[in-house]
């Protein structure tokens, strides 16, 4: 399904919801449209931030998991104190929480930059949640 075909089944949907003709909803949707296309730009800025974000908390972390790694605490016994398990583990999972924060919001930077339109219609159709609604 085209971009131009999805748009059309929106407004058919919007019209159904709120008792009105598709023609006289038309104006109102573009207007809605037009400030969604720039709402994706908005986004893609935020999630840019987001990802700079990230890249330094990782950084951090990283940092961390490698000084503990290459010199852990030791017990009496020669083997990793519980703070030195406890710092690897949480450095882990923080990197994990990291990348994936940062792989959403890369795709959404690459949607919200690359094409804002359609960035702007998958916004409407999820904010007025219109193709599955029963």
């Amino acid at each position: 399904m085209n971009v131009s075909q999805q748009i059309n089944q929106v407004i058919d949907k919007i019209s159904e919801k709120v008792g009105v003709a598709t023609d006289q909803l038309i104006p109102y949707f573009e207007k809605i449209y037009s400030l969604y296309v720039k709402q994706a730009y908005i986004s893609g800025i935020k999630s840019v931030i987001w990802i700079v974000i990230t890249l330094i908390i990782s950084a951090i972390f990283i940092r961390l998991l490698l000084k503990t790694y290459q010199n852990p605490k030791l017990d009496k016994d020669n083997k990793w104190t519980d703070e030195s398990i406890t710092k690897v583990l949480l450095s882990i999972l923080i990197l994990i929480i990291c990348f994936i924060m940062f792989l959403t919001n890369l795709s959404n930077t690459f949607n919200a930059f690359g094409n804002p339109e359609k960035w702007a219609l998958d916004s409407i159709i999820e904010s007025f949640n219109l193709i599955n609604s029963k």
